[in-house]
């Protein structure tokens, strides 16, 4: 008797361990948008590009899965310390950025690279983190 319960221990265990999870090994597709993009620099409709400074490289646009997020905005003050001064909501859908309810901004992702159309000719260019 004792011997076939631990046979069927044996095996329950044995069959247990053999199961297949349903779930899928298979990435999720999630939208490149979505993660951590830190200001890089801004283009102008003259063409010409400015880097951004050191604390404006902190300034950041965070977008989610659920198509909101924040951006956060890094100058520095009068005692030239690198401070966050506002933080806006955002919601995106369909290639346009809404930020805190003021219209939509185009916006196209090359690889790491996001730039941001402020519709007068000029552009933000963000690199992933």
């Amino acid at each position: 008797m004792k011997m076939k319960k631990l046979l069927i221990l044996v095996l329950a265990i044995v069959t247990l361990g053999s199961c297949e999870t349903s779930e899928s090994n298979d990435p999720v597709n999630v939208d490149p948008l979505v993660g951590t993009w830190n200001i890089y620099s801004q283009k102008y409709d003259d063409g010409s590009e400015e880097l951004a400074g050191d604390c404006e490289k902190r300034s950041n646009f965070v977008f989610k899965s659920d198509k909101t997020g924040e951006a956060n905005l890094y100058e520095e003050n009068s005692s030239d310390e690198c401070v966050l001064v506002e933080t806006l909501s955002l919601v995106w859908e369909s290639g346009v950025i809404n930020i805190d309810g003021q219209g939509g901004m185009d916006y196209q992702i090359e690889g790491s690279t996001l730039e941001v159309f402020d519709g007068s000719g000029g552009s933000s260019v963000l690199k992933k983190s």
